[in-house]
């Protein structure tokens, strides 16, 4: 195992290559002018002038340990982010530049009998070309995708973005947000930057009930964009997959997320050569992270109790409701509890009763702002008092 691309680490019940092999298509036979890759996804060889030079008419093998875009660990979390989504698949992919992880895990998401919304943000406008070229050879239909032309930030506003001598020059390009007036007038003035929109991701989801995978490769803003939008992600998003880079990011997403109630599932950590004894990332970390939980497809119950909350709406994650006890089923359930308008005008107590299987973390949210959290680890009533000014 001489290869820097064995050295992932996952969790229990996780195994990355068993997933890979399990989605591989079998008995692929090479497309003229394209290199076809394990998943069955057309890829044209321009897209990476210099690297896939002389490979078309090929059927790539399976990326074990690596392949000359991404390796085991984020080819296993992005499947399993497909895996886990329901009857639909929506995903986000920041930085999409050819559209990688929209092609890759949209094919396997329709072969599964999805349907699919795949949404990518991208600086580049001849990647945003690439992208679009892209999903059209590999089947998806306009109506299935949505390629936004700017940066994901976590509030609106502009930066600059570097041009490119030739298209697939660089997938590093990084942008830089300047509020300096002057800078950005002698930044511009070099002809070697544009200027670019940046979105929130507020914006981004905001048609969007739930996003099954958000992948974000944004050459070291994810940390930023993590913890300033942490509320919505939290909200929205049911899987994380996160290119890192750098060590410090690594450490800090740890931080965030963890404290947030994210699993990390699985993760490679940056290669760095130690050249000049300076630590310097020569193939960017990956991250896996699944929240304990997420909320996707609504399914409605009634019920009543001593309060006069008059329903409540159980989420993804439940089981058929039972005469008593209603089950959750994995490791994330959300339940929603609307309050009717003459409510508004009191103080509320909303108790509930847990019986957890092992150790479980609960996250309670008043208008989507977390109030509370704690882990249950035996049989637990939880009583929380609701001040009417929250409401």
């Amino acid at each position: 195992m001489t290869s820097p691309f064995w050295h992932y680490n996952c969790c229990a019940g996780f195994d990355p290559i068993a997933l890979i092999k399990k989605y591989a298509v079998t008995k692929q036979k090479p497309t003229k002018s394209f290199i076809t890759n394990f998943l069955g996804v057309l890829i044209d060889p321009k897209f990476f002038p210099g690297i896939l030079d002389g490979r078309e008419d090929t059927v790539e093998g399976l990326p074990i340990p690596a392949n000359f875009h991404a390796d085991v660990a984020e080819w296993g979390a992005a499947l399993r982010a497909v895996e886990l989504s329901g009857e639909t698949f929506t995903m986000i992919e920041l930085g999409c530049g050819w559209g990688c992880w929209m092609n890759n895990t949209g094919k396997v998401a329709k072969r599964l009998g999805k349907k699919c919304m795949l949404i990518g943000v991208e600086g580049d406008e001849g990647y945003i070309q690439f992208a679009k070229e892209c999903l059209t050879i590999n089947g998806f239909k306009s109506k299935e995708y949505k390629i936004i032309h700017g940066i994901a930030a976590a509030k609106n506003g502009f930066a600059l973005f570097p041009k490119q001598k030739f298209l697939g020059e660089s997938y590093g390009l990084e942008p830089k947000f300047c509020e300096d007036k002057d800078k950005i007038d002698r930044l511009l003035a070099t002809g070697k930057y544009y200027k670019l929109k940046m979105i929130s991701l507020s914006d981004i989801m905001e048609l969007h009930s739930h996003i099954d995978l958000l992948h974000m490769d944004i050459q070291g803003g994810e940390l930023s964009l993590i913890n300033d939008a942490i509320e919505v992600i939290n909200r929205k998003v049911s899987y994380l997959v996160i290119g890192t880079h750098s060590r410090q990011i690594e450490g800090k997403l740890f931080d965030t997320l963890i404290s947030n109630g994210w699993i990390l599932e699985i993760e490679r950590p940056a290669i760095l050569s130690l050249e000049k004894s300076v630590p310097y990332v020569i193939v960017d970390g990956v991250q896996g992270w699944n929240p304990t939980i997420f909320e996707k497809n609504l399914n409605k119950i009634i019920m009543a109790n001593s309060q006069g909350l008059a329903k409540a709406y159980l989420k993804s994650g439940w089981s058929i409701p039972e005469p008593e006890f209603t089950w959750s089923e994995g490791n994330m359930a959300v339940i929603e509890i609307p309050v009717s308008n003459t409510l508004l005008d009191k103080d509320l107590t909303v108790v509930m009763n847990f019986i957890p299987f092992g150790k479980q973390n609960a996250i309670f949210y008043i208008n989507d702002k977390k109030v509370y959290s704690c882990s249950i680890e035996k049989e637990k009533e939880i009583k929380l008092n609701i001040e009417k000014k929250t409401l």
